[in-house]
């Protein structure tokens, strides 16, 4: 975690950076026991939650969530302009191995998976350039 806001101090040091954009994971806002359907911005994944369900890489979701959640603390405090974009899932072209299958089903039997709003993005007059026949086809055509 520490590394994390020391490059955010670093660019608050250089006085010349404006706003930090800062990559965020879906791991840090899906893994809650009282989830609703669709989370936002507002929402956190409780580590001690994470602990309990034990999901494929425990260590990173309860990673991302204390180190993001830092982050914005520590921008909120110093008056840094930082904008969290969360990716969630990204399909196409794969370029590791993908997690087995095995693990989707247990944890989603574990709990509710959330889905991620798009909404905040829309509002500002964000435009999808692909939709999920397209990334799926990406996907699929990569695998043959």
């Amino acid at each position: 975690m520490y590394l994390y806001i020391w490059h955010i101090k670093a660019c608050l040091d250089s006085k010349t950076i404006k706003r930090v954009i800062y990559t965020y994971s879906d791991g840090a806002l899906c893994f809650n026991e009282e989830s609703p359907d669709i989370v936002d911005e507002n929402w956190w994944s409780d580590t001690n939650f994470i602990k309990k369900l034990k999901p494929s890489g425990v260590f990173y979701c309860i990673s991302k969530t204390l180190t993001e959640n830092e982050a914005l603390n520590f921008a909120q405090k110093n008056n840094l302009d930082l904008v969290c974009v969360n990716h969630a899932w990204v399909f196409g072209p794969f370029v590791t191995p993908q997690c087995p299958i095995l693990v989707l089903r247990h944890m989603t039997k574990a709990f509710k998976f959330p889905r991620l709003s798009s909404k905040k993005l829309l509002d500002d007059g964000f435009k999808y350039k692909y939709d999920l026949g397209d990334m799926y086809d990406g996907a699929i055509a990569s695998c043959k």
